[in-house]
């Protein structure tokens, strides 16, 4: 009776074990896991949370430049670094044309060098 018993406890605590090692394997798998979407999910608040307004607009040098005063009219502020990778687009919603930024403060035609 004594000699089950004992194979059953050795049992029991090899059990216990074993679901602990498996525990502190899969946890942080699970847990990293998540970390992406929730990366994500900051970054997309971050865009709604950011807004802005056109001031002042205004053409030079015969049409050919466009200069648009804006002002951040969200609750979140919007990065150097966020504004640098941004992109512009002008005229009707079936006829948009795309400009890229060069450097800060410049866009240019989509497909065109300067």
């Amino acid at each position: 009776m004594s000699g089950e018993a004992i194979s059953s406890a050795i049992l029991t605590i090899a059990s216990i074990i074993c679901a602990f090692s498996f525990v502190s394997v899969v946890y942080p798998s699970v847990i990293s896991a998540g970390d992406p979407i929730v990366s994500r999910t900051n970054a997309m608040g971050d865009q709604i949370l950011t807004d802005f307004e056109i001031l002042h607009e205004t053409t030079a040098a015969e049409g050919l430049e466009v200069h648009i005063w804006v002002k951040n009219v969200g609750p979140k502020g919007i990065s150097s670094g966020l504004i640098q990778r941004s992109d512009l687009f002008l005229g009707r919603s079936e006829n948009l044309k795309g400009y890229h930024m060069t450097r800060m403060e410049v866009w240019l035609l989509a497909g065109t060098t300067q």
